[in-house]
């Protein structure tokens, strides 16, 4: 019996460029994250779990580490940084946002990102939503701030510069 509805399965892109140091690589070299609290950090980031290239997986596909624990995160074979896992599948695309120090990027980021999110929601009917919620918090962080932070929108709110080391800190 057929429900009328079409269904599309997304592939696994055989290439792929990282979300992070625009590196080019083939998926076959994707790394796995370990789980395992137990291994030596990552050599690449000595703050990070150890990254390995997968051979032994689980019944589920899963890849498993030294110690035989399931590693569903992915990194870039490259940077070692920490790919969503739908950057596999959807297709994607580069969009940088260049200009002087303090000349306002990160304000720029967060409000284009708070006006695609109501934009694509009224006028197309379709969500835009995040493939790495955790990779993006900043962004959330400053949409918050900007847009539903104060009973008065008319308070101008400020954020410290972005540290290059990613890390930032939030000014009321």
């Amino acid at each position: 019996m057929s429900t009328g509805a079409s269904h599309r399965s997304l592939r696994i892109k055989t290439r792929l460029s990282c979300p992070h140091c625009w590196q080019e690589f083939s998926t076959d070299q994707i790394l796995s994250i370990s789980e395992s609290l137990d291994l030596p950090p990552d050599p690449k980031l000595p703050t990070g779990r150890l990254r390995f290239l997968p051979q032994r997986f689980n019944l589920a596909g899963v890849a498993l580490d030294s110690r035989n624990v399931a590693s569903e995160k992915l990194a870039c074979p490259e940077c070692h940084l920490q790919i969503p896992p739908p950057w596999l599948q959807l297709n994607n695309f580069f969009l940088s946002i260049a200009g002087a120090p303090a000349s306002g990027k990160s304000y720029f980021l967060a409000s284009m990102t708070w006006q695609l999110r109501k934009t694509m929601a009224q006028s197309f009917h379709t969500n835009f939503t995040d493939t790495d919620p955790q990779a993006n918090q900043r962004i959330f962080d400053y949409e918050t701030i900007f847009f539903t932070g104060s009973d008065d929108p008319h308070k101008l709110v400020r954020i410290d510069k972005t540290d290059v080391a990613g890390n930032i800190r939030l000014v009321p």
